[in-house]
């Protein structure tokens, strides 16, 4: 539905307001997709993309953008607001096994991120916690990215790689990545090196995408498929960490005991759209919303 501009909610530039019953703020932001949002009161959020900040709240029947009017097509295509998501809902929902955690996530939308902040986010993110990977990112974001003023305030956007190629591997420590580090300082000046290695890894397939990730230092099979996820738009991925380990194994008994065989299970029982049903259970299991693990 196309946004209508409003005059409502925030008083220094134009609001947006998206009509729909299936977009949710905190479903969206809690998911563990993302780590540069911030909820700043009961139904409102504020955060960095693209080097853009956004302010956002939540209403009953929509979502209100306060941005201006040349950015809002920037937001509606990073928010993802054309993919119907109510009939992705509507189609899992007929699985009694996850229906529970397609109702706990209702709303959820699946970001189309900067495919450089998901890399190296996700560098960061193994073996870690959402909220010290949202320190992290934030240190990294304060100390090595460029600052600029929005709403009266001053934010940081993501480092670029020539940016973040600056620091050491030691400079990066002091900021919490401990031997992560390494990993993000070699990503950086590759990544420099070979200024069209991403949009080489945004031409390839799935398979193609996976090995070569693989092959980057620091990138495991579970940091690769969120890469794919969430940086590369390929959405039959399907990351199995222990959360997802632990709920598929509860929901799906029968869908063996390794994550090889988990990843199989999945792209079968759900599809090209395995990912977004990855995103539903981790949430479910994470928020302690449905009760997961029977065994």
């Amino acid at each position: 539905m196309p946004a209508v501009l409003l005059r409502a909610f925030f008083k220094s530039m134009d609001e947006f307001f998206y009509k729909t019953d299936c977009f949710s703020l905190v479903n969206t932001f809690n998911n563990g997709q993302c780590f540069r949002w911030t909820q700043t009161g009961q139904d409102s959020f504020e955060g960095v993309a693209f080097g853009r900040a956004l302010r956002l709240r939540q209403c009953r029947d929509g979502v209100a953008f306060a941005c201006g009017r040349e950015d809002f097509a920037l937001w509606q295509e990073y928010f993802d607001l054309d993919t119907d998501y109510a009939g992705i809902q509507e189609r899992y929902s007929r699985d009694k096994a996850i229906l529970p955690c397609v109702e706990a996530g209702a709303g959820m939308h699946l970001l189309r991120q900067e495919l450089w902040e998901v890399l190296i986010s996700f560098i960061v993110s193994q073996n870690n916690n959402i909220t010290r990977i949202k320190g992290i990112i934030r240190r990294l974001c304060e100390n090595y990215g460029r600052e600029f003023e929005a709403y009266g305030q001053r934010f940081y956007a993501f480092p670029s790689a020539e940016e973040l190629s600056a620091a050491s591997a030691q400079q990066l420590e002091k900021l919490g990545l401990g031997y992560r580090a390494e990993y993000v300082e070699k990503c950086a000046k590759t990544v420099c090196e070979q200024p069209l290695l991403l949009d080489n890894f945004r031409e390839m397939n799935y398979n193609q995408a996976r090995e070569a990730l693989l092959n980057v230092r620091g990138i495991g099979p579970k940091v690769a498929n969120c890469i794919l996820l969430f940086g590369l738009r390929h959405l039959s991925a399907f990351p199995v960490d222990t959360w997802i380990h632990k709920a598929m194994i509860s929901l799906y008994p029968e869908c063996g005991s390794t994550n090889s065989q988990i990843e199989a299970f999945a792209a079968e029982r759900f599809g090209d759209n395995a990912g977004i049903a990855q995103q539903y259970i981790f949430y479910a299991a994470r928020q302690g919303k449905v009760s997961l693990f029977n065994q």
